[in-house]
């Protein structure tokens, strides 16, 4: 699983590149989630 973090001016991305079913299912519960592409979910905690 890919995982890429990084801190904005209000809240701290998180860039997941799941693997499996289970990988969303963890994304979805660290906080809000946006799908940009078929495998690419952003997380964003604010």
């Amino acid at each position: 699983m890919l995982v890429i973090s990084f801190q904005t001016h209000h809240s701290r991305v998180l860039i997941v590149k799941p693997e499996s079913l289970e990988n969303v299912i963890f994304s979805i519960c660290l906080g809000k989630l946006t799908t940009l592409a078929s495998q690419l979910i952003i997380v964003t905690f604010s």
